[in-house]
This record gives C-alpha cells, sequence and structure tokens, in this order.
C-alpha cells in the first residue's frame, strides 16, 4: 500500500521507520482509552479527529480507487467524535432499572462475549473487531485462463500461477476481485463466498474452476 500510495517501497525504507509502524496502533488504543476520562476526553477526541482527516487527505484518492468504503467510514468517524464526545461531557453510567442492566448486559454480550465466539468459528471476522486485521476468511478460484467468460475475465485483477495451489491452472482472490471491480471488499464469510460461487456456476454453467479457502 505504501509503495501504491507515497511510491515508497517498504524494503528500501530504514528499519527504524519501519519499526515506527508500531506507534500507530499504541497511539489508537491510549487515545481510546483517554476518551474514557474527562480529562483527557477532549485531548483524545481531538487527536483522532486529526488522524482520521490526515488517513484522508493522504490516501484519499487511492482509496476512492481501491477500497471506497474506507472514505465515509473515516469521515463519519471524525463526526461521531466530534458530535458525540468532544462536545459531549463523560456520562454517569447508572445500572439501576430494568432498562439500564438489560443495556449493560447487551453491550457486553455484543462487544464481548459474542467476539470471543470468533476464536472458534461461531462469529463473523468483521464483526469481532477483525477489520482490517489480515486474518479473516479468503476464497480463491483456479481456473484455465481460457475458459473464464469474457464479461468476467475483463472485470478480474491480474491472475496469477501457482504450482502449490493451482497445478497447471491460474487463479484469483474473491476478495481482490471485489476490491478491483466495485473498490469495496466482499464480507469475508464463507457463506457470502459460496453464494457468489453458486451464481456464478448458475449463470455460467459451461465454466469450469475449483475453489479453496485459506482459514485464519
Amino acid at each position: 500500500m505504501l509503495r501504491q500510495v507515497a511510491g515508497l517501497d517498504i524494503k528500501e525504507l530504514p528499519s527504524i521507520i519501519i519499526r515506527s509502524g508500531w506507534f500507530i496502533p499504541l497511539f489508537e488504543v491510549l487515545t481510546g482509552v483517554g476518551l474514557l476520562f474527562n480529562r483527557t476526553r477532549k485531548l483524545s477526541s481531538a487527536l483522532l479527529i486529526s488522524m482520521h482527516g490526515f488517513l484522508l487527505i493522504f490516501s484519499g484518492n487511492w482509496l476512492w480507487h481501491h477500497n471506497r468504503i474506507v472514505i465515509p467510514w473515516n469521515a463519519g468517524s471524525m463526526m461521531l467524535l466530534y458530535v458525540g464526545i468532544y462536545k459531549q461531557p463523560l456520562p454517569e453510567l447508572h445500572v439501576n432499572g430494568i432498562y439500564n442492566r438489560m443495556m449493560v448486559a447487551f453491550t457486553i454480550v455484543l462487544w464481548a462475549i459474542l467476539p470471543s465466539l470468533n476464536m472458534v468459528g461461531l462469529w463473523d471476522s468483521y464483526l469481532s473487531m477483525s477489520l482490517y486485521s489480515g486474518k479473516t476468511t479468503q476464497m480463491y478460484v483456479c481456473t484455465r485462463k481460457e475458459d473464464i467468460p469474457a464479461e468476467i475475465l475483463k472485470t478480474l485483477p491480474p491472475l496469477k500461477n501457482s504450482t502449490k495451489f493451482c497445478p497447471d491452472q491460474w487463479y484469483f482472490s474473491i476478495q481482490k476481485w471485489a476490491l478491483h471491480e466495485t473498490a469495496v471488499p466482499a464480507y469475508p464469510e464463507k457463506r457470502s463466498y459460496n453464494k457468489v460461487i453458486s451464481n456464478l456456476k448458475k449463470r455460467y454453467p459451461g465454466w469450469k474452476f475449483q475453489t479453496f479457502c485459506i482459514e485464519p
């Protein structure tokens, strides 16, 4: 991505710059924790708004052509941080009453219990704080280039070959196909990929291909 956005090759960068990348998640964690305290709430939200703004300015053009959904996502995050956090004091937490207790229980289930089920494959990755984590299921299609329907071939990213996965065939990623064609990622779950494959088989019954999944 650095090469595509800024023309930089990670292999040519000094090691200290590469290692400084660890500062980014540390920055997000610390500013996120800062939102929980009135003393640091405004500063943390201002820093996070600046971070999202920097991402839009620095990579907006690249995102528009490669992963468009990230643009409104960052813009929306800036608006929520300003309206819902920067302009508002930290609300008091009340757990008295049935409604408040139900909301607390709902929050714990939604943000703690259910995401933990992802480790055993019982809850979706995107709903378990694994967005852009690199730990999502990927599906690949193996086929001969001459078998690919013409209207499909012109929408695909560059095909790859591999003696390990697809001997004597070419392959492409469903995820990269979605990004290449729509600039929006596919939902990285087997059931979603299987629907794509099912529709391809119905629409192109003469197309011979195999699929394989790589799971985290």
